[in-house]
């Protein structure tokens, strides 16, 4: 039995794809989506904190990527289901607990919805090149990454 998951953001593959992947590879990709999202919560967190005590100079920017981060977060939760919903339909329902995950639900499914609205994307995109960086130096003399 497939089940049908329309995703709001652009995904780098379809839930027809995913299933294709060996467990193994789908396991390690929720393992990373996970771990990348631990890490912008945080980001998300410290935004908003240098937020409360910043001047009015970098407001702008802050709250620009705070939004991107939110982007991010939700476009990253629903890979997550995407990928939980390919290995449910790979392994069945029952065998989710034996690698740690629940079954997705239609619950689960609706939970993605972002508090920034979504770019009505097609279902199926290609992946975008890695962002340019720029290292400049501040006046304290640290060097900084700059995106």
């Amino acid at each position: 039995m497939t089940t049908t998951y329309n995703p709001k953001y652009p995904q780098p593959f379809t839930l027809a794809e995913a299933i294709e992947l060996d467990v193994s590879t789908i396991l390690a990709e929720i393992s990373r989506l996970r771990n990348s999202l631990h890490h912008l919560e945080d980001s998300q967190r410290q935004l908003k904190d240098f937020l409360l005590v910043e001047d009015e100079g970098s407001e702008g920017e802050m709250r620009r990527a705070i939004v991107d981060n939110e982007v991010t977060i939700a476009t990253q939760q629903e890979r997550i289901i995407l990928l939980r919903l390919a290995l449910q339909n790979k392994v069945g329902e029952e065998a989710l607990k034996h690698y740690g995950l629940e079954v997705v639900s239609p619950p689960d499914l609706e939970t993605t919805t972002p508090t920034v609205p979504p770019v009505n994307p097609p279902a199926h995109t290609t992946p975008l090149p890695p962002p340019q960086h720029e290292t400049r130096t501040v006046s304290n003399g640290q060097e900084g990454m700059y995106l």
